[in-house]
């Protein structure tokens, strides 16, 4: 892809490539924090790239002539399992914070299974 500078940019092709390549940069800024998997926010940011890098190329489709492996389809598979993942994770906060605290200790412990079983899910997805 080519690399050009916005205040270069003088055709919708131009603005096409550099909104790809703004997205598909924050997509990666956060690739490294995701395998991590210490920050749940990484997950939430990388989501939010694709996300946009998914539009971006939806909404230039005509101006962009993309290689098989950055086809839509493939961002789509891609962000559906961000997505699976990033639900798990909300999934699990809210159990955390709201519910846990509050039950009798013999709940507690049969919600914790549930967590473990959450846990299992999110690192089969």
């Amino acid at each position: 892809m080519m690399k050009i500078v916005a205040q270069q940019a003088r055709s919708l092709n131009d603005w096409a490539y550099l909104a790809v390549d703004e997205h598909t940069h924050k997509f990666i800024q956060h690739e490294a924090g995701v395998f991590q998997d210490k920050d749940t926010e990484e997950l939430h940011q990388m989501r939010v790239a694709m996300r946009k890098l998914r539009s971006a190329i939806i909404g230039f489709n005509t101006s962009l002539n993309l290689p098989k492996s950055a086809q839509q389809k493939k961002i789509s598979k891609i962000a559906r399992t961000l997505g699976k993942l990033r639900d798990l994770d909300v999934l699990l906060e809210i159990i955390d914070r709201k519910y846990l605290p509050d039950l009798p200790t013999k709940e507690k412990n049969k919600l914790k299974q549930v967590i473990k079983q959450i846990q299992i899910s999110r690192k089969e997805t």
